[in-house]
């Protein structure tokens, strides 16, 4: 590394667009909006050298993707949690530019102190970032809790329907197979219900094309097991908030797809 002067790249990320901050030790350089996409990354942020400094981005939805374009051109990435860059949440003016000095001068930080050996103080810390067939499933999982929860309402909708005419509906009938007691509702809601019996059918259709796909992927990357619910013959697979609410959760994502990715890699 340019141990005199490193340089420091940092973005600051919205939903189409990126502050981009450039800093040295000889201070900022204006900064910069780019749109975000994989061209503008390409071909406007300054290319740094991994030996002459880093570009610094925190932990969000597009963290995974910047970290893979950025890596791929040839420059070294550190992803900072958000919640850690207490800089950047505390900065009396809020606005992305801001966010990209501040972040900047973080990394600028954390550059010095790593050139002097003192790993335990530094400031930022690199971030692991899922691999894509990693945010696939888990963006499958999303899908599916959706699927699933719609289909519940609509579920505990007919029940109510039906008894309000005072009829019951049979008992011992799986969610899964819930559509076929359309026949069981009486005359008098069969057209009322029907729209609701075909979406309870339709999300059916689709939680079942989504978990075997899952089973594909578990049948490939074991490390995605754990995400079961029950036995291997009778299993459901985890909410999305397994990984994506409990902390404890996704670091265990994290330990078990990092290390299997590092055995293989």
């Amino acid at each position: 590394m340019n141990g005199h002067n490193p340089t420091v790249v940092a973005l600051d990320v919205s939903d189409r667009t990126a502050e981009v901050c450039v800093l040295d030790r000889s201070g900022v350089l204006d900064p910069f909006k780019i749109v975000l996409d994989e061209e503008s990354l390409r071909t406007r942020v300054p290319f740094v050298a991994p030996d002459a400094g880093v570009v610094v981005i925190e932990t969000g939805t597009r963290s995974a993707w910047l970290k893979r374009v950025l890596t791929g051109i040839g420059m070294r990435v550190v992803v900072a949690d958000a919640r850690k860059s207490k800089a950047v949440s505390a900065s009396p003016t809020k606005i992305d530019r801001n966010d990209a000095r501040v972040l900047a001068k973080l990394g600028l930080a954390d550059e010095q102190v790593n050139q002097t050996g003192a790993s335990s103080e530094r400031l930022l810390c690199d971030t692991w970032t899922c691999p894509p067939e990693l945010q696939r499933v888990y963006e499958r999982l999303a899908v599916r809790d959706q699927r699933v929860r719609r289909r519940g309402d609509f579920i505990r909708e007919v029940r109510s329907a039906v008894k309000g005419t005072g009829r019951s509906l049979r008992r011992g009938t799986t969610t899964d197979s819930f559509h076929t007691l359309r026949g069981d509702v009486g005359e008098e809601l069969g057209d009322v219900l029907d729209p609701l019996f075909d979406v309870i059918e339709s999300c059916t259709k689709a939680i079942t094309s989504i978990e075997a796909k899952l089973e594909d992927v578990a049948a490939a990357h074991p490390e995605v097991e754990w995400l079961r619910h029950g036995s291997r013959t009778s299993a459901t697979w985890a909410p999305t908030s397994a990984w994506s609410c409990a902390a404890t959760s996704r670091a265990e994502w994290t330990r078990r797809w990092g290390s299997a990715s590092a055995a293989t890699g």
